[in-house]
């Protein structure tokens, strides 16, 4: 999907997220930040605090004033309140859920062997440069590391002492 589309896409699907969710005290707002800003897969502040944006104004011109809230002073200035605190959240989810799209193709997989293994990164299967990796290849062996019970410092296999205290192994 182009860029833009996913940018105008996340901020749609967070507006109107955002006029159901934003009623959940702090976590509503957040969860139409993470949603938007994962679809928009960029710019997640932006699209999280718009989103918030254009789903308070939905709210503003056309939800509050048949609930007679337009009305009341008091009341208006607590939804303002509410609604500030709930578009920087949205914004902040947006951040959050840009971030972990961007790091989705980090993956653990454990068993039948297909895909990446030990949480390796790369593109859809391919190494870098370009060159095709077979399963095979990307298979590396944890490294195994002894402990030391003087000092707690970690070792590699084998070592008869200590590499941080000197203690026997």
């Amino acid at each position: 999907m182009d860029k833009t589309l996913r940018i105008v896409a996340g901020t749609l699907v967070g507006s109107s997220l955002y006029v159901v969710l934003n009623w959940i005290p702090l976590v509503g707002p957040f969860i139409v930040g993470l949603t938007a800003g994962r679809i928009a897969k960029g710019r997640g502040f932006l699209v999280g605090f718009f989103s918030g944006i254009f789903g308070f104004a939905f709210l503003l011109f056309f939800v509050f004033p048949r609930w007679g809230i337009s009305g009341n002073f008091f009341l208006m200035w607590i939804m303002l309140f509410w609604n500030f605190v709930g578009i920087v959240l949205a914004g902040l989810g947006g951040s959050f859920g840009s971030a972990a799209r961007r790091r989705s193709g980090f993956s653990y997989q454990f068993g039948s062997g297909r895909g990446r293994i030990f949480g390796s990164r790369g593109g859809r299967g391919s190494g870098q440069g370009g060159e095709k990796k077979t399963e095979k290849d990307s298979i590396e062996a944890p490294e195994v590391l002894v402990v030391c019970p003087k000092c707690g410092g970690s070792n590699p296999d084998g070592a008869s002492e200590c590499d941080a205290c000197g203690g026997a192994l």
